[in-house]
């Protein structure tokens, strides 16, 4: 009975790590969207490279019993992007659930040239997902200079 245990319990939990994954992943490309009160804000007063032409996330808000996302959007990079990094903090109802570094090229295909870009994805959230209300923040630079940050705050029902 143990081994089954211990086997349950590993991909009980590399389902979370992808739902978690794809959480992110929206909440990446979420950090382009147009605020207008809605559910991110920018953390500060900063020049960032990325200007914001048209973003959509659709059906908002999240529930699992219509799990597909689309996300689209139209982005201006200021500068072509080169390399970076991307912090990322998550909290699932006040506890923190990811704490992480990544390359930013190692999610997206670099150079990121200077101009403009348009694109969508959809995202199937998986019926693992955790329901409750997720917060955070997420920020990017390329070699120093900042691209983004912006707190976050959405529910997934």
């Amino acid at each position: 009975i143990r081994p089954r245990t211990l086997r349950y319990q590993r991909r009980v939990r590399g389902l979370m790590i992808k739902t978690i994954f794809g959480l992110c992943l929206i909440t990446l490309f979420s950090i382009f969207a147009h605020s207008d009160g809605g559910f991110w804000k920018l953390c500060g007063n900063e020049n960032y490279l990325v200007t914001i032409n048209n973003f959509q996330v659709s059906p908002l808000p999240l529930n699992l019993s219509n799990p597909t996302v689309i996300l689209a959007w139209n982005l201006t990079f200021a500068e072509t992007v080169t390399s970076g990094q991307v912090e990322a903090e998550v909290q699932l109802n006040d506890v923190v659930i990811i704490k992480k570094s990544l390359e930013l090229c190692s999610s997206f295909h670099c150079p990121i040239k200077a101009g403009p870009h348009f694109g969508t994805h959809n995202y199937t959230l998986s019926s693992g997902t955790p329901k409750g209300n997720y917060t955070g923040k997420v920020s990017g630079n390329d070699q120093g200079k900042p691209l983004f940050c912006i707190y976050f705050d959405f529910t997934v029902y």
